[in-house]
């Protein structure tokens, strides 16, 4: 039988973690509040009824908000130092789903491995350039001789295990550039879709980006996307 000053204690220690928790999220809430893209998330119309998907979670700046908003949130996160953030930061907490990996087209015939590609300065610097890490090697600020080899899942993989998803954030640093097709081939599903795209820094991509854009624009109203984010 468990001695009960020793249950006690136990329980105490549960308790403090959890509250140590709680408020380590609300810090991290409040900090990300400062920033006008985030805020937008707090105010978007959004079905509750249905789960969403962030792709390119990186430490949790849009999943907290969606989540704090009481969502069911599958937050996908790549980069190895960033999941570690994201992880730590809904340890303990239900209806938030962490996965360290990428998410890429359906065209692979598995779930393959790619390289992510690292920050230029991200060896030289003490800022988190977790965010600029990219499967694209042709992105300006990455160095193609600096990577992670990383695990991916197939988009269809993920969607098809949900009857409806009520929003879909990308913010995949210039590779949905590859994946939109596959992402509008499942626009009855997806109720809202929100992706940062990457041409002002890139101009190779401008012309994939017009197409982005054109696509979008030809298969779905105005207030189903916001491809400007950020």
């Amino acid at each position: 039988m468990m001695n009960k000053h020793n249950g006690n204690k136990s329980g105490f220690c549960f308790k403090f973690l959890k509250v140590k928790g709680l408020l380590y999220r609300l810090t991290f809430l409040i900090y990300i509040l400062r920033y006008k893209g985030y805020r937008e998330l707090m105010k978007l119309k959004l079905d509750k009824q249905y789960p969403v998907i962030d792709l390119g979670a990186n430490i949790g700046q849009s999943s907290i908000i969606l989540w704090i908003r009481g969502f069911e949130v599958y937050a996908y996160e790549p980069h190895p130092i960033a999941f570690k953030k994201l992880k730590k930061l809904f340890r303990g907490a239900k209806n938030i789903h962490t996965i360290n990996a990428a998410v890429v087209e359906n065209k692979y015939s598995g779930n393959v491995e790619k390289r992510l590609y690292l920050h230029k300065e991200q060896d030289k610097s003490n800022l988190d350039l977790s965010q600029g890490s990219s499967l694209m090697n042709d992105k300006t600020n990455v160095d193609n001789r600096n990577f992670y080899t990383i695990k991916t899942y197939k988009i269809n993989e993920i969607l098809e295990k949900f009857k409806k998803i009520s929003l879909l954030k990308c913010d995949i640093e210039g590779y949905e550039y590859l994946l939109y097709k596959d992402l509008l081939l499942n626009k009855n599903k997806i109720k809202y879709f929100i992706i940062e795209t990457h041409e002002n820094k890139n101009p190779q991509w401008r012309k994939n980006d017009i197409e982005l854009k054109k696509e979008f624009s030809k298969h779905l109203t105005r207030d189903r996307y916001n491809l400007n984010w950020h």
